[in-house]
């Protein structure tokens, strides 16, 4: 038979993984092209020969998810695979349909062919959809096993956004790795605060997203996160939402109680309100904690970016014309940093509170003065996650 010519549809990450640990070295398939979407500047470049293996001496090709069709046309596809995350399952299943006017097969790698071995017990946090909370979490987890004299390292999913052989391997133990890397905001929002410590408002959306609803679907523990910011209301349409997927695991009710650092500073000022990019973009959020947290504080006006929005900033919005009155912190590459420096420059605001995980202020530089918002994961109910995990580590030590 000959080898299956395969399209791998992605957004910079689960698709490069789907190809090293299944079909970079199986002669029954020739991977053609993969595609991009969602992640500005991937596509138009090459997945390179050091990474692709021998079997790919000129590398693969990085393209556009909307010539799905040419691709398919030109290269005989006879196979596509969906690897990337956060869309419904009507946005999976329309691009399902276009791959089977082509004639090609359509499919979805399961676990069982894609998790990574580990000689180490190992604790997955996701999620149904971005934002929900999984990075405060991980740093709460974090801190839990250190604290039981557990020795303990963060592995998230890659954000290959730059040179893609350079990044075949990243471990970040200090600040000076991020620099050294050159990482977007998008990866320092994920690492910075996992370095300085040293380690549910869409209430139906538990279905309904690809692939949250399968993780929750093999969940142990649900968290029904960010319980402070809902009305009791959402948060019981939560949990209905979760016990029609999953009524067998135990689920816990969990906060990210915001805190502005100077909040005296926002009280009666012009506050521009930076928030967590992927929150607000994939995230379908129209604003985050900074927008709850300067409100709170008492900011006489929360100020519109979008009239000062640089040019980089304003294709942001028109993408994502849901968010509101804020600014994701959107630095994919470092043309969209200095957009947000300029943006955040030329806004009419007194002062900026930022509820990236990001430090902005040494990244950015000097500038307009900025007040940071910080959130961590705190447990609701009696017992809760802290007592699961006990439970966890008894059983390790048993």
């Amino acid at each position: 038979m000959p080898p299956e010519r395969i399209v791998l549809l992605g957004a910079a990450g689960r698709e490069f993984h789907n190809f090293n640990v299944v079909y970079r070295d199986d002669p029954a398939a020739v991977v053609v092209a993969f595609t991009a979407t969602q992640i500005p500047g991937i596509a138009r470049r090459r997945y390179p020969s050091s990474l692709a293996g021998p079997r790919y001496p000129a590398g693969i090709p990085i393209e556009e998810e909307g010539a799905l069709e040419d691709i398919g046309r030109r290269e005989r596809v006879t196979r596509v695979v969906f690897a990337y995350s956060d869309v419904t399952h009507r946005h999976v299943m329309t691009l399902a349909a276009r791959v089977l006017a082509l004639g090609a097969d359509f499919e979805l790698l399961g676990p069982a062919r894609t998790m990574l071995r580990a000689a180490i017990p190992v604790v997955a946090v996701s999620a149904v959809r971005t934002g929900c909370g999984k990075s405060p979490i991980a740093r709460w987890l974090a801190g839990r096993l250190r604290a039981a004299g557990r020795r303990v390292a963060v592995v998230r999913h890659p954000m290959p956004y730059g040179d893609l052989a350079r990044q075949r391997s990243q471990r970040f133990a200090v600040r000076a790795d991020l620099e050294a890397a050159h990482c977007t905001v998008e990866e320092r929002e994920e690492y910075e605060p996992h370095l300085a410590a040293g380690h549910a408002l869409r209430p139906e959306d538990a279905s309904g997203y690809h692939p949250g609803e399968a993780v929750l679907r093999m969940a142990d523990v649900v968290v029904v996160n960010k319980v402070n910011a809902a009305t009791a209301t959402g948060v019981g349409r939560a949990i209905e939402a979760v016990r029609r997927v999953n009524a067998g695991a135990p689920l816990v009710r969990g906060a990210l109680p915001v805190k502005l650092d100077e909040p005296g500073r926002v009280h009666g000022r012009r506050v521009l309100v930076v928030e967590d990019g992927p929150t607000l973009t994939h995230g379908s959020m129209p604003y985050g904690a900074g927008f709850v947290a300067a409100t709170a504080a008492g900011a006489a006006v929360i100020v519109d970016p979008r009239p000062a929005a640089a040019p980089a900033l304003r294709e942001v919005f028109a993408q994502f014309p849901h968010i509101g009155r804020v600014l994701p912190a959107i630095g994919y590459s470092p043309a969209q940093v200095e957009a947000l420096r300029r943006t955040i420059e030329m806004s009419d605001a007194d002062v900026v509170v930022a509820a990236t995980p990001v430090d902005l202020a040494r990244l950015l530089g000097p500038g307009k003065p900025i007040v940071r918002a910080r959130y961590e994961f705190e447990d609701v109910d009696e017992p809760g996650l802290a007592a699961h995990v006990d439970r966890w580590l008894e059983g390790l030590n048993g």
